[in-house]
Parts: structure tokens; C-alpha cells; sequence
């Protein structure tokens, strides 16, 4: 039986993106005149923690949640659920808010989930408990800011609304035994890469393995110096040059 080798391996690091929503609709009004207790305040609460970890993933989550819930001094116990995959989370959810069904407090989601759920009344937006000075996040060096932003819905004034616990990344891993077997350097630009890969390839060595999704393809796109859309995003420009070599 062959066994097929690989030079490059592309894979996509799976992300937790955190959206913490109670999915109560409320009044601007009411919005507006929330204010956060402080500790002794608060009545004992049950959080429902709807995610899509499984195996050792899960595993750890569990423990975060048990350490969590014996430690934290404001009497509130965090279940966590296993829900599915992310679109099976996401139509669970879209289901509960339109049939008025069972919700989770918290769900794990894809950020552009979030607005599809704030037009059903199903986010609480998180500055007023954010920026609030007791309890609220005072340091936010451990924020990037351009991926606190990617939470905020423009529609609804930039209102945050949700954080993330972990971010995905796009990288690239090589074999460099199978490089260095054909007198070539590590590539760094699209075309040197292109190269290696015809030069690796053979009946048992793949030159690299292909991915799809839109992850990839945004990778490539960005990296060739091209855009998905317009500044303004009313026009789509991933079908200019650089969307084109990308394909």
C-alpha cells in the first residue's frame, strides 16, 4: 500500500468564538438604565453554556466550568451543554428565538451569527458590563482591538456583542527533509511555492494538500493583496486579479 507524503499542510485552526447573549429583547429604554450590582447583590443564578467541544476539548471546558463555579463568590453555576457543531448551534438557536423554544444563557458562535440573532431580540449587548469600573474589564491589553471589533454590530450602534475565548489562525506547515531532498528552500512567495510543489509532487507525494473553504481562499486573497469587498462594503472585489490567481 502507497503512502502518500505531504510538503505543505494548510490546515485551519478551529476557533471558540464566546457570544454571550440572555436572548431578551429589551427596550433602548430599559437598555439604557441597566446597572451592574456589586458582589452581595446577586441572587444565586444558573448559566446554560451552549458549545461544540467534544473529547479532551470538552474535557478541559468542564474543568474551566468546575473550577468556575467553586470559586466564583456571586453565587452563579455555569452547566455547560454539548449542542452540536456550529451550524447545528446556530439553527437551534435561530429555531428557539422564532418558536419561542428552549435557549442557552451563552452559546459559542461565529460572529456573523450575532446579528442574525440580534434581529430576533436575542442578544444582550455586553458594554454596560464591559466598561463597568467594578467589574468590569479594566485591562484590556489581552484585547486585540481589531478582534474586539470584529463583535461590535454596526446596525446596532457598535454595540459589543460578544467576546471572544479563543481565535483561529491560518498556517502553514512544511516538510523540510522533502525540500532540502530536491535542493529547495522553504518558499515565501506564491510563485517560489507553485515551484515546490511541482517539484515534490510524484506518485506517493502530494506537493500539498488543497483546503476550500472560505477560510483558505480569504488567506490567499488577502495575501495576493486583494479584498473581499469595497471600503464602503457595498461592492464585492474577491473577482478582481487577485481573487482570480487565488482560484
Amino acid at each position: 500500500m502507497k503512502r502518500t507524503k505531504c510538503l505543505l499542510i494548510i490546515p485551519v485552526l478551529l476557533a471558540f468564538i464566546f457570544l454571550i447573549g440572555l436572548f431578551v429583547l429589551l427596550p433602548t429604554s430599559t437598555r439604557a438604565a441597566i446597572s451592574v450590582r456589586t458582589e452581595n447583590q446577586y441572587e444565586p443564578v444558573n448559566i446554560t453554556y451552549w458549545h461544540h467541544n467534544t473529547g479532551v476539548r470538552e474535557e478541559y471546558l468542564n474543568e474551566l466550568i468546575d473550577e468556575f463555579n467553586a470559586t466564583n463568590p456571586y453565587s452563579i453555576t455555569v452547566v455547560g451543554e454539548y449542542a452540536g457543531g456550529y451550524g447545528e448551534i446556530y439553527d437551534k438557536v435561530i429555531d428557539g428565538l422564532q418558536t419561542d423554544g428552549v435557549l442557552p444563557n451563552v452559546v459559542v458562535a461565529y460572529s456573523n451569527s450575532f446579528a442574525d440573532f440580534a434581529r430576533y431580540g436575542g442578544v444582550r449587548f455586553l458594554d454596560d458590563y464591559f466598561y463597568d469600573p467594578t467589574i468590569g474589564i479594566t485591562d484590556t491589553v489581552d484585547f486585540y482591538s481589531g478582534v474586539l471589533d470584529n463583535y461590535r454590530l454596526g446596525e446596532y450602534g457598535d454595540q459589543l456583542a460578544g467576546i471572544q475565548n479563543g481565535r483561529s489562525i491560518e498556517v502553514m506547515y512544511y516538510n523540510a527533509d522533502l525540500l532540502a531532498g530536491e535542493g529547495l528552500t522553504v518558499p515565501v512567495i506564491w510563485d517560489a511555492f507553485e515551484t515546490a510543489c511541482i517539484s515534490i509532487t510524484s506518485e506517493t507525494i502530494s506537493g500539498t494538500i488543497v483546503g476550500t473553504d472560505a477560510s483558505r481562499f480569504t488567506t490567499w486573497l488577502w495575501s495576493r493583496g486583494g479584498e473581499l469587498l469595497s471600503e464602503d462594503l457595498n461592492t464585492a472585489r474577491f473577482d478582481e486579479q487577485p481573487g482570480i490567481d487565488s482560484l
